[in-house]
């Protein structure tokens, strides 16, 4: 049984981790504590930036999120929670100090957790010290690489796939969020585990799903727009 299916004959959880694979939870307000406590790290942690597309478990399709999200992260290049234990037992590391959408989350019965969907949720300011040095490349990132452009550049792509200035301008927010990526390892020592929290997945990884391809010619990389049919 999948998460949101619903059941009369199960009452309880059977451990089967079929909720757990489907990805980490979202953090709500309630789940602050957990960070504050240093149970959820930011290392623990991916940011769904606002426009990005992803999974709506409300409507059961893939579309762009109208917030920023904080979500735990997966593991071995998985959507699977990185603190479910891929064991008989089906456990959790973390059971304890699990957050707000796990400890409602029941797969018989998911009206409690999708009532909190889109409520209350956190965003990376609200878990970063105001001194912190990459909040100005944050705001860089948001100014520069906007997935509502990002978004805006496909849709007139694909109308108009022959359009090179279109393709230009996607290229280049690209470069620019790798550009910034690649301050934030150098100025701030910044881990790729930690990257995924402050700047969320590379722009390049994220349309891959429309088809555009990221290489590289010489020291530029460049992207390969989706063959047409």
């Amino acid at each position: 049984m999948t998460a949101g299916q619903h059941s009369s004959a199960i009452k309880e959880c059977l451990r089967c981790g079929s909720c757990c694979r489907q990805g980490g939870p979202t953090l709500h307000l309630e789940d602050l504590p957990l960070v504050r406590g240093g149970h959820l790290l930011p290392d623990h942690l991916v940011t769904i930036r606002s426009g990005e597309t992803s999974y709506d478990p409300l409507t059961e399709t893939f579309r762009p999120v109208e917030q920023e999200l904080v979500k735990i992260s997966g593991k071995n290049s998985t959507w699977t929670c990185r603190f479910f234990c891929d064991d008989k037992k089906g456990s959790c590391s973390i059971y304890q100090f699990r957050p707000l959408e796990c400890r409602l989350l029941k797969c018989w019965d998911t009206r409690e957790v999708k009532e909190i969907i889109g409520r209350n949720t956190l965003d990376r300011v609200s878990l970063l010290s105001p001194s912190d040095p990459c909040l100005n490349l944050m705001a860089a990132q948001e100014e520069k690489c906007s997935y509502h452009r990002v978004n805006l550049l496909i849709r007139e792509l694909k109308e108009n796939p022959e359009a090179e200035d279109l393709l230009d301008e996607l290229t280049g927010i690209v470069r620019i969020d790798l550009q910034i990526r690649a301050r934030a390892g150098k100025d701030c020592s910044v881990s790729l585990a930690r990257e995924l929290f402050l700047f969320g997945r590379p722009v390049f990884k994220a349309i891959a799903a429309y088809g555009f391809r990221l290489y590289e010619a010489g020291p530029e990389v460049f992207l390969q727009p989706p063959v047409q049919p």
